[in-house]
């Protein structure tokens, strides 16, 4: 659900068929999550992170994926590295028919297998804290062909690092991929804002 969708919680359980008890609870938990917010004048609404929120997480993301990366390169199996290339053969095919929610799905993939592939649960679960905002800025810039080509070739460079087991050159493409994320979401949040005050 897009950022700013206002909910109105007396409609939800007849568009998706349960109960109100179920979703009365799950409203809950993600407000406990800080996923909804509660507006005065709109009632729930979809947390919409400000850019410096979305800078913070995504330096956080940077220095994790580093060290995702560094013992990745050490750990990965041939199984994971047919892995890696798969996500990218799938997000090249759907960059190419403009398909984004198959783009994002590919995108995680590839960081998935990189995860898995560190061998660390518990970086493993610091990032999955991290998912939901990362994937709801990220159907954004995979709107943008110019930067989801952007990004095919970041992780292209990461993956080619990682099978010349190249610890130095996979943590930097990891870097600068991380930087490059972040910077185009920290731009388009300030973007929409302006418009909004504009």
């Amino acid at each position: 659900m897009r950022s700013n969708t206002r909910l109105v919680e007396v409609h939800l359980p007849e568009q998706f068929g349960v109960s109100r008890t179920p979703v009365r609870e799950a409203l809950k938990r993600l407000a406990a999550e800080q996923l909804l917010i509660a507006d005065p004048l709109r009632g729930l609404v979809v947390y919409a992170p400000g850019p410096g929120e979305v800078e913070d997480v995504y330096r956080v993301r940077e220095a994790l994926d580093a060290l995702a990366v560094r013992l990745a390169v050490v750990r990965i199996t041939p199984e994971a590295t047919m892995r890696l290339r798969l996500a990218l053969q799938q997000m090249r095919a759907s960059i190419e028919r403009g398909d984004v929610d198959v783009t994002v799905n590919a995108n995680l993939a590839f960081h998935n297998v990189i995860y898995e592939a560190s061998g660390s649960a518990t970086l493993s679960r610091l990032v999955s804290e991290l998912s939901d905002l990362v994937r709801r800025s990220s159907s954004g810039a995979f709107s943008n062909p110019v930067r989801a080509k952007q990004v095919l070739a970041e992780h292209e460079e990461i993956l080619h690092a990682i099978e010349r087991h190249d610890i130095a050159a996979a943590t930097a493409a990891s870097s600068a991929h991380l930087r490059a994320a972040g910077r185009y979401v920290a731009d388009e949040g300030r973007s929409a804002a302006w418009q909004l005050s504009g």
